[in-house]
């Protein structure tokens, strides 16, 4: 269903209209984080417990919709934060929050999503703390790819990669903070995919 222009507050509220969604794409325009992320009532969270996938484009807010869904199945999530640079100083930072440590420790344990095979991130502020929530926390994640995460670096993906064992696969692309140094010793540990 195509929209023009919708606040958060009115995709959570279509979302909780469609419990039996299994696919949810949602491309916002660049200038979405405009739309007042702050008229969602936390802790409100939806349920849609046959949710499979999900794929949101939604710079500033799309940790908002992420934040907002409850789906025990869901095993492929795509989120691009991606902020163009001409937009610089037009964002708002009271709209939306950054996830947090403890966000991403609960994207990447299996208390969180326990079906979530594969995870790509675009250009989002994770950093090698918020990979280090997750050393020793059971996972089902088996792929995890990074696009334009400038603020993860080797040291930080070596921690986090350690005990997965060589079934699981990194992908990184314009990470600008891992070497090719890195990326060899990632390799002795897991599938590694460079672009």
């Amino acid at each position: 269903m195509p929209f023009d222009t919708v606040a958060v507050d009115e995709m959570v509220s279509f979302l909780d209209s469609t419990p039996s969604l299994q696919h949810f794409v949602f491309k916002g325009e660049d200038d979405f984080s405009h739309n007042v992320a702050s008229r969602l009532d936390y802790p409100r969270i939806v349920s849609l417990p046959n949710l499979l996938t999900v794929a949101v484009t939604a710079p500033g807010a799309g940790a908002d919709l992420l934040r907002a869904i409850n789906a025990p199945q869901l095993n492929d999530v795509h989120l691009d934060g991606f902020r163009a640079h001409h937009f610089e100083g037009r964002w708002e930072e009271s709209l939306t929050r950054p996830l947090s440590e403890t966000d991403y420790a609960l994207i990447f344990s299996s208390a969180g999503f326990p079906q979530l095979e594969e995870l790509l991130l675009i250009g989002t502020d994770i950093d090698d703390e918020a990979l280090l929530t997750s050393i020793g926390v059971p996972s089902s994640l088996k792929r995890v790819t990074l696009r334009q995460c400038a603020r993860v670096t080797g040291a930080g993906l070596l921690g986090f990669v350690r005990g997965r064992g060589r079934n699981f696969a990194l992908a990184l692309q314009d990470c600008i903070n891992v070497t090719q140094l890195d990326i060899i010793s990632l390799a002795a540990i897991i599938e590694v995919y460079v672009r």
